[in-house]
């Protein structure tokens, strides 16, 4: 094995390393993109607004007619594929890599989004927006754990947050692409550059860079040490001096370079009684996410909002998304002086305060805030 204290010294990235940081941002980036893919182009989608089902472009039809149930079987079915995949990602990660998982999910997301963009029936469209959720499932657990194994310990904190950027610009940049593109004639490009995307980022993994820890317990070490070499820049022992090496970090990336990675499955994670405590602690805090109804603002604001709005729904709607973007920096540096544990208090009481808010706007006859 390969000693770890060569690489106790790396602080950064290499400019290979910040882009294979990029490639595997782009998954993270189009499960954000796929979440309120549909949403701007709802009404020219399935025909609610004056698009004709009839009128054929480049032998498409300009929409596809449909129920508002049907488009939300087709919208909760993208989440469907989602917990499948999200299912199956350990298994494909560990078989065919960090690299390999990453490709797998891009090749996924290509043909899923190529098949709704061609798509002239709702079977096509939900068939595809299943197989984009496959996808997303996979990458969406795949991701943190590629950006974690490829990141020096020193800035690993900041890297990790990468993740939740992506995610919400692929949101933001979804309503843009769909207030320019809720047409008739051109509701399909939001679907296509999502294609182009993914089937970019597929061919780019012939190139990439697997994850060091993924190849050490592999047993390929030499080629873990030559990927080290490629993504961190170390400090040399003729720049490096004593005042300047932190004992915690090099401690940890030594503890990370030996370590072996032990697969646990889903059985076992409902299994294990020292799993217990964690596993309820973050389902309880992703249940508190879901039930702040930012899923159905996602999915179906403008369709919401549009009733109330007709003129300004799409505009607020993106006004949501890019607040969803600014607040995505306040965490990294919250997270390191507040408890994990006040901010998740802080989020239930705020939340709290706000449905209070909301249920006395929409049944008192005289709500607070308009006194």
């Amino acid at each position: 094995m390969s000693n770890p204290t060569v690489f106790s010294n790396a602080r950064s990235f290499t400019t290979h390393g910040w882009l294979i940081c990029v490639w595997i941002l782009i998954t993270p980036f189009q499960y954000g993109y796929h979440i309120s893919a549909l949403n701007q182009i709802q009404a020219v989608l399935t025909c609610r607004s004056e698009a004709n089902p009839t009128l054929m472009l480049s032998m498409l039809p300009a929409c596809i007619p449909m129920s508002e149930l049907t488009f939300s079987v087709i919208t909760a079915i993208f989440t469907i594929g989602g917990l499948a995949g999200s299912l199956l990602a350990n298994l494909v990660m560990d078989r065919w890599g960090r690299k390999g998982a990453t490709t797998i999910s891009a090749l996924l997301t290509s043909v899923g989004t190529g098949l709704m963009g061609i798509s002239t029936s709702v079977g096509v469209l939900g068939f595809g927006r299943f197989v984009i959720g496959l996808g997303s499932g996979v990458g969406i657990c795949l991701a943190p754990v590629f950006l974690s194994e490829i990141a020096p310990s020193s800035i690993s904190g900041n890297v990790g947050i990468l993740t939740q950027l992506g995610i919400v610009l692929g949101i933001m940049l979804t309503q843009v692409m769909g207030l320019q593109f809720a047409t008739p004639t051109e509701w399909r490009a939001v679907l296509f550059l999502s294609f182009a995307l993914s089937a970019v980022q597929a061919l780019l993994g012939s190139i990439a860079s697997e994850s060091p820890v993924w190849l050490g317990n592999n047993g390929q070490h030499d080629k873990k040490k030559e990927v080290h070499n490629k993504l961190w820049l170390a400090e040399t022992s003729s720049t490096s001096t004593s005042s300047d090496s932190d004992p915690l970090l090099d401690e940890l990336e030594a503890r990370r370079e030996d370590a072996q990675i032990v697969a646990i499955t889903v059985p076992k994670l409902f299994l294990a009684r020292e799993l217990r405590k964690p596993l309820v602690i973050v389902c309880l805090a992703m249940a508190s996410q879901q039930f702040s109804g930012i899923n159905a603002v996602l999915y179906y604001s403008n369709a919401i909002l549009s009733k109330a709005l007709p003129d300004l729904g799409p505009y607020v709607s993106l006004g949501i998304t890019v607040v969803n973007v600014l607040m995505t920096f306040p965490p990294i540096v919250l997270i390191e002086v507040t408890p994990p544990s006040c901010l998740l208090l802080l989020h239930v009481t705020d939340l709290k305060q706000l449905c209070s808010a909301l249920v006395d706007g929409v049944f008192s006859p005289s709500p607070l805030w308009v006194l």
